[in-house]
């Protein structure tokens, strides 16, 4: 039940979060949702969107960051909501009172501050104090221990099912096709210095063989591969023009393809070692797999055990803020008093 690196990150969240000015306290704070007799207020909420939009734009730039905030906005309210229902949901499976004194013990040592005395000091600084700092570590925390517990523990994957499923998906399972690549490229831009050229090229041509490759590409070849004797390195699909794969991926490990007539002149290709179409082996990919099948499973089990704990808690929002819900959830609009 230690909280993990994230910790030191939350810190200051968790500061702010608590840290009231006695000022404000008198204020009669706007009530956003309602779940199992606890309340979400209008400013906890809008904290969690100001520090959840933080944490994105350290993350994100461009159109991904307003897709990323826009995705996130949408979900925060329910996510809130979600949180509140696990940590009432901790109060019934776990010891919350030596969970909160483990979060705070672990949060200490992560902050690195030795005494005691003085990590109290700091804290009362910021307005806060111990048990108050307990609750936010619980409120923080407490979800992922609850998830871990009725959801995470419960999954496993068979031998039989990874088995199973990479004799279902083999072509999930394929090296990328791989070729060695040597080149030799003579230039001509434009349809009289071909005609002028390709008798040479022809010629040339004829006397390529694997064995001597290297040798004419290092003495006639006209591309930036020359100094490397036309060694064009190990390539993938997708990274050759279309032509030339096509070419590249047609021959035979050891053999030189025909004269190919590009734009800018004429290209030959050498295919040395090549690999196609070639398998995984089951062992190569059993540990990955087991961890997709897993990953699998538990976003389908946590979706069906979130859709099960919120039915079985009482929650609703004010009707101001209803349309932050998910449609799915627009019913739940709270009775007005």
């Amino acid at each position: 039940m230690h909280p993990g690196p994230r910790a030191v990150v939350w810190f200051l969240v968790v500061i702010s979060s608590f840290a009231v000015p006695t000022a404000r306290a008198e204020v009669i704070e706007e009530i956003v949702a309602l779940v199992d007799g606890d309340i979400l207020t209008k400013s906890e909420y809008e904290e969690e969107e100001q520090s959840m939009i933080q944490e994105i734009y350290r993350s994100y730039a461009g159109t991904e960051l307003d897709n990323a905030v826009s995705a996130a906005r949408k979900s925060l309210l329910m996510d809130l909501i979600d949180r509140k229902i696990l940590v009432h949901r901790a109060s019934r499976i776990f010891d919350t009172e030596r969970m909160g004194n483990v979060f705070y013990e672990s949060f200490r040592e992560q902050q690195q501050v030795e005494d005691e005395a003085d990590f109290i000091v700091m804290i009362e600084r910021e307005g806060m104090t111990i048990e108050g700092l307990k609750k936010k570590l619980i409120d923080r925390f407490a979800p992922d221990e609850v998830v871990r517990e009725e959801v995470s523990r419960r999954i496993s994957v068979a031998d039989h099912e990874v088995d199973a499923y990479y004799a279902e998906h083999p072509d999930e399972f394929r090296h990328d096709d791989e070729v060695e690549l040597r080149e030799i490229v003579l230039m001509a831009d434009n349809e009289a210095e071909k005609t002028e050229r390709r008798a040479e090229v022809e010629q040339l041509h004829a006397t390529l063989t694997a064995q001597n490759f290297e040798q004419v590409a290092a003495e006639f070849s006209e591309a930036g591969t020359k100094a490397e004797s036309g060694y064009l390195g190990v390539v993938k699909r997708g990274d050759l023009s279309e032509a030339l794969e096509e070419i590249a991926f047609g021959l035979m490990p050891g053999t030189v393809s025909d004269i190919m007539e590009m734009p800018y002149g004429f290209h030959v290709l050498y295919a040395g070692n090549m690999r196609v179409g070639e398998m995984k082996t089951l062992e190569e990919v059993r540990d990955e797999l087991r961890m997709r099948l897993e990953d699998e499973r538990f976003s389908t089990r946590l979706s069906e055990f979130m859709t099960k704990a919120r039915g079985e808690s009482e929650w609703c929002v004010k009707t101001k803020f209803v349309a932050s819900l998910p449609p799915r959830h627009a019913d739940k609009v709270c009775k007005e008093m």
